[in-house]
């Protein structure tokens, strides 16, 4: 290759990055010109990825977000997720789940239709409020004599709902998402009548959804409006090096050291770490 087309080639590669960086960096800045959330998030609702600590990984610079929706089902002694409260799937008004516009049904043909949609977070709200008020009644429920059960298994039922009941106050998430649309104007009116408290925040943000498992299904459903929230558009958030020294040296400790991060939601919907001690 001759020096003047190789010359023009740097040229344009040197071109090319500086006009992404110049983008991205555009990007940022109106994004961040605006907040229109504030979330005080702890180790309650962060996850540092998997392998983190490991040698030679580098996504230990990004710490995730948990977060749930609401479950219908009543606690029991048989619930499954007691200490994984991760639900995914919501039930949604009949305009908000018509905007979505999913495809008929056909014959022979499962269909999900995954698809971008925009969800209302809660943090630290009614949702939040509404589970840790099920799990004391459910204690307290498990407290009275039941004659059905020997005195051995009783005494394990009650251990099980203590542990419910302290998880729901130390490590259960409070983070929710708790409608969802396919445009954010829909959810505007929700959020104006959803009820808050001076600890409580609600934001719209993108996200990833797709119908319910059994939309499709032959037999008759009681949950038509169900949809799954695959997941939301940012899930895991950058960690400047400034802030990386207050993270746990590995991924097992994160949930029982004291962790305390701001994030904010800016203009363009997206979120960014402030402060993380």
């Amino acid at each position: 290759m001759s020096e003047q087309p190789f010359k023009k080639l740097l040229w344009l590669a040197v071109a090319t990055v500086v006009v992404v960086n110049g983008v991205i960096l555009s990007k940022v800045f109106i994004n961040r010109s605006a907040i229109l959330a504030e979330l005080p998030l702890t180790e309650r609702e962060l996850r540092l990825p998997n392998q983190y600590g490991f040698a030679g990984e580098n996504s230990g610079k990004r710490i995730g977000l948990k977060w749930t929706t609401p479950n219908p089902e009543p606690i029991s002694d048989e619930w499954q997720y007691q200490y994984r409260h991760t639900n995914r799937a919501i039930s949604v008004s009949d305009a908000h789940f018509a905007s979505f516009q999913f495809q008929p049904c056909q014959p022979g043909r499962y269909r999900r239709q995954q698809q971008r949609a925009w969800v209302l977070l809660e943090f630290n709200g009614q949702s939040y409020s509404d589970y840790l008020t099920e799990a004391e009644q459910y204690y307290a429920f498990v407290q009275q004599a039941n004659s059905e059960l020997t005195a051995e298994v009783q005494l394990e039922q009650q251990q099980r709902a203590a542990d419910l009941l302290q998880t729901a106050n130390e490590r259960a998430t409070r983070l929710y998402v708790i409608d969802a649309a396919a445009t954010a104007e829909l959810l505007q009116t929700v959020l104006a009548a959803r009820p808050t408290t001076p600890d409580s925040k609600l934001v719209i943000v993108p996200a990833e959804i797709q119908a319910s498992y059994n939309r499709c299904a032959k037999t008759e459903q009681t949950k038509s409006n169900e949809i799954i929230v695959t997941r939301l558009a940012v899930q895991s958030l950058y960690v400047p090096r400034r802030l990386a020294a207050a993270l746990p040296q590995n991924n097992d400790n994160i949930e029982s050291e004291p962790l305390q991060a701001t994030i904010y939601y800016g203009k363009l919907h997206e979120p960014w770490i402030s402060t993380l001690e």
